[in-house]
């Protein structure tokens, strides 16, 4: 590869553009920012790319107009104030005399060597489709530094693509480069590891994974292992039966169930050993062997922080750090346990003394392959009732009175032949009331006013909508739909049948099916939602059906705007701005959290805002930097996770009243799942409950101090599930703890 022929191509390109854009110097422009994160000093600062001298050529590029700097640029860190704090020569980092840079570029950063710092590539082409990039990054004690790429001098780290700054892929302890020679059908690729203060390129990708796990173990210093227990690293290996791990450490202080992280069951044993010094898990393979083992212990300099070392047979063994103490386990008084066929339970509804209690595979695509309904009594957890859907899944409605349940399944689940089957059954003891079967190729379930919306046949032709009675199941009235068109299908009582097609939103009568109301719209299709339904799209909301709706209204995106529809009326209660990068969620009927993100993809940003807006008077109250996420409202306090943090807010003024010292990825190290926090805390007397990936913790709501573990309460993430793993496995009620796991149980508990 002859990366010099490529800058001294450019350099000269670079040049005549220089000489043909405007004459007059535009020194001191900025180019680009990014605020960095405190320093440990608690200062806000700015990273910049400034323009020293040069000129601005204004070019169009897919019909947008784009300011592009050539010249001399310099890499500058400001105070808040604008005072500069560090600078470097970017040209002479390049080695080139003229770099381009366009106005407003994106500065991407990410943690390539894990000091917990910002790290940024940034690049200039080199050649069409490849772009050579220098990686930089700020410290508290030197300033700007550019971190070396071992015999990457000439050309710094070669890479397919021309943004001016990108995220590189990562691996463990660095990152990959990855570039297509011209002819080349398959890239060439070198694997950067962050060793001794450079990054040492390696082209073999196992010796670059091996070569970055043992810096991480270098790293963090592990003392003996005698410190934790007694030779347990020499002692304990993958593939020893329980009376020889019995033999070492004695009986376990817990055992616990498990999902099996191989899927080949649904249920793997785990012993805990737990101590004041260490604890260590031992997770059991199906023939009782050891197939994982986890030991956590305090850090030698801070007892507030914990040291992981894991060893299975698929990561083989690494170590990492969390910033929380040991957190002793919690044995909950259990009221009941539900065992199910399944591993995710979910509470969904509640009808009468019935909890619904969704159980599901938690797979996804073709790989889903069952669920189940279940009717668990609320006082001991009996099963009162189940209905099997398998893949195709479950529907229900729950009846005005509260004390029956409609539930459509698609599947015969003895046969596992296509049979569309409505059955009404009294949600306390599972009697069948009357039932209706059908062939037709789809089905859709609603309910309104004691009438039951069932639509029936293939959405993209002529289709049927029918009305029936939910005492007996009499038919009242039959209307033909257009292909198209749809049911909105959802458990809760409305006021009228919702049916949407492109452009337009129609309302009809329960009892006769004639028209109420309609809207139309000149945008996109009409979407819905509430606080009480099912989240679609950019709106995040509690989906479950624990009580008769308050206020018989829904959220539709309307044009530009998310509206607050009357159903009975069709008339705007609220409204508040729809803009890319947005999303909502929905605190209660009365508040709501808007998120920005400076990306139209709002995960893909770097800068996020979240504001609290009051739905009552439909003005917003207050808004602060981050994303804050999974709230929970207790009278006047907002509890929920700001920038991974859990955090309580004021209500009224949005004052941050404590921020926790450890993160959820803290709460969740040595576990596999979601990188930030998709579960709600729940109120539960004088604690928060703390669903996280692996563990389901408790924490003192006065300060935010984890207190400890709940015993048996392994949570995880279903896949495509977000909403039902943030609301359905956890909760609390008249002084009772509903916990789910993805062990297959689903219990009631109570914690003194």
């Amino acid at each position: 590869m002859k990366r010099w022929a490529w800058g001294m191509v450019l350099a000269a390109v670079l040049m005549a553009v220089g000489a043909a854009g405007c004459e007059t110097d535009e020194a001191g422009i900025i180019m680009t920012e990014y605020r960095l994160p405190q320093g440990k000093d608690g200062m806000d600062r700015i990273l910049r790319i400034r323009m020293a001298h040069g000129t601005i050529d204004r070019t169009d590029r897919g019909g947008e107009s784009i300011e592009t700097g050539s010249g001399q640029f310099l890499l500058e860190v400001t105070d808040a104030e604008g005072r500069l704090v560090s600078q470097l020569d970017l040209n002479e980092r390049f080695g080139q005399e003229i770099l381009s840079f366009d106005r407003n570029f994106k500065l991407v950063s990410d943690d390539y060597n894990d000091d917990s710092v910002p790290d940024f590539a940034i690049g200039r082409p080199l050649n069409p489709g490849i772009s050579e990039y220098r990686l930089f990054t700020f410290q508290d004690e030197e300033g700007l530094v550019e971190l070396e790429v071992q015999e990457s001098a000439e050309a710094g780290i070669v890479q397919d693509g021309e943004e001016l700054s990108i995220r590189l892929d990562r691996i463990e302890g660095g990152f990959v480069g990855t570039w297509t020679e011209p002819e080349q059908s398959e890239p060439d690729k070198t694997y950067y590891i962050w060793k001794d203060g450079v990054f040492e390129p390696y082209k073999n990708e196992d010796e670059a994974y091996r070569e970055g796990m043992l810096v991480r173990l270098e790293q963090n210093s592990i003392p003996h292992w005698e410190a934790a227990y007694p030779e347990t690293n020499k002692r304990l290996h993958l593939g020893h039966h329980q009376e020889q791990v019995k033999e070492i450490f004695g009986e376990p202080s817990f055992r616990e169930l498990v999902r099996d992280p191989t899927g080949v069951s649904l249920h793997a044993e785990v012993w805990r050993y737990e101590s004041d010094q260490a604890q260590m898990t031992v997770t059991w393979s199906e023939e009782q062997t050891v197939s994982e083992y986890m030991i956590a212990y305090p850090m030698n300099t801070d007892i507030s922080r914990t040291q992981i070392y894991k060893v299975n047979s698929y990561l083989q063994d690494y170590t990492t750090e969390t910033k929380l103490p040991l957190i002793p386990t919690l044995s909950p008084e259990m009221e009941w346990n539900f065992e199910s066929e399944l591993p995710f339970n979910y509470l969904i509804g509640k009808a009468g003394k019935t909890l619904l209690v969704l159980g599901d595979d938690g797979w996804i695509s073709g790989y889903h392959d069952d669920t189940t309904l279940y009717g668990i009594h609320e006082e001991t957890g009996d099963v009162m009732w189940k209905a099997e859907g398998k893949y195709a899944g479950v529907q229900y409605a729950i009846s005005e009175d509260r004390r029956h349940v409609a539930v459509m399944t698609q599947l015969n689940p003895e046969t596992m032949e296509h049979e569309i089957r409505l059955r009404y059954l009294d949600s306390e003891t599972g009697q069948l009331l009357w039932e209706k079967k059908w062939a037709e190729s789809d089905a859709w379930l609603s309910g309104a006013q004691g009438v039951l919306a069932v639509g029936l046949g293939n959405p993209d032709k002529e289709w049927t909508l029918l009305g029936l009675k939910e005492t007996n199941g009499e038919r009242l009235w039959t209307r033909t739909m257009s292909p198209q068109e749809r049911m909105y299908s959802d458990s809760f009582a409305k006021p009228v049948i919702l049916v949407g097609l492109d452009q337009e939103m129609t309302a009809y009568d329960p009892w006769t099916g004639k028209f109420v109301w309609s809207r139309k719209r000149d945008a996109e299709p009409y979407r819905s939602y509430t606080f009480t339904h099912p989240a679609i799209d950019k709106v995040s909301a509690d989906y479950r059906n624990m009580q008769a709706s308050e206020k018989e209204e829904r959220w539709f995106q309307i044009e530009d705007q998310y509206e607050l529809i009357d159903l009975a009326t069709g008339q705007t209660q609220a409204s508040v701005p729809y803009d890319k990068g947005t999303y909502i969620s929905l605190v209660n009927s009365d508040s709501m959290l808007i998120h920005r993100s400076d990306d139209a993809i709002f995960w893909r940003g770097e800068g996020f805002g979240t504001v609290w807006h009051d739905i009552s008077d439909n003005k917003p109250r207050w808004e602060t930097e981050g994303k804050l996420i999974t709230g929970t409202l207790d009278g006047d306090i907002l509890y929920g996770y700001i920038n991974d943090r859990l955090t309580a807010v004021n209500r009224s003024s949005g004052e941050i009243i404590w921020t926790a010292s450890y993160t959820w990825k803290d709460m969740n190290l040595g576990v596999d799942g979601v990188p930030y926090p998709n579960k709600r805390p729940i109120l539960y007397q004088n604690y928060l409950v703390l669903p996280a990936e692996g563990s389901v913790y408790l924490a003192s709501k006065e300060t935010g101090e984890l207190l400890g573990r709940i015993e048996g309460a392994i949570v995880t993430s279903a896949e495509g599930r977000e909403l039902q793993t943030a609301y359905g496995m956890a909760d609390s009620h008249a002084g009772k703890l509903w916990l789910g796991s993805a062990n297959g149980t689903f219990r009631s508990v109570k914690i003194k």
